[in-house]
């Protein structure tokens, strides 16, 4: 395409493609003035339809295998980067299992990992102790939520704290720990 600069006169050439992906209602959006219409416009040129993962099963054994092969390398290359990708995909375990697996892949990060955020690491104890929960481990799950819990206070994290604290209410009440 042919574009010139802010203030400028020459014209100038580009070639290159953008992708673009949300799960927002841009056309809503627009309309309540709270996207750029130009942009949407703009971005909007060969609109590509994809329905949610939850839609398409059949998708999911090939994203999972791409994962395990992503994970794999990025622990044994670089296990600050594996704890983050184990991080983010813990939803899609927790919804789809394998619980185990995920659980496997988060601890061997969690080892691993050395220089990792506080936040990241807080959140990775979470979604381990999430896992541990939906697996029936109840001691695994609360010592996971335990050590977020301090991760998440030594980072001035109050939202992960306030995630693991009612975590742990939730397994003391599963467990019959609660004072009456």
């Amino acid at each position: 395409g042919v574009y010139r600069r802010v203030g400028g006169t020459e014209a100038r050439h580009a070639d290159c493609r953008l992708i673009a992906a949300t799960h927002r209602d841009l056309p809503q959006l627009v309309r309540e003035e709270k996207f750029r219409s130009d942009l949407y416009y703009r971005i909007n040129a060969f609109p590509i339809g994809l329905p949610p993962l939850r839609d398409r099963p059949a998708d999911i054994g090939l994203l999972a295998d791409n994962v395990r092969a992503a994970l794999g390398w990025l622990l044994e290359n670089d296990a600050d980067a594996c704890l983050r990708l184990a991080t983010a995909v813990r939803g899609l375990w927790r919804m789809h299992g394998p619980f185990r697996e995920g659980l496997q892949w988060l601890d061997a990060a969690l080892a691993r990992s050395r220089s990792a955020p506080a936040e990241v690491r807080s959140m990775a104890l979470s979604g381990a102790g999430s896992l541990a929960q939906h697996l029936g481990d109840l001691v695994a799950a609360r010592r996971y939520f335990d050590e977020s819990l301090r991760v998440g206070r030594e980072a001035g994290d109050t939202r992960r704290v306030g995630l693991a604290s009612c975590s742990l209410g939730t397994i003391a009440l599963q467990q019959g720990d609660l004072a009456t």
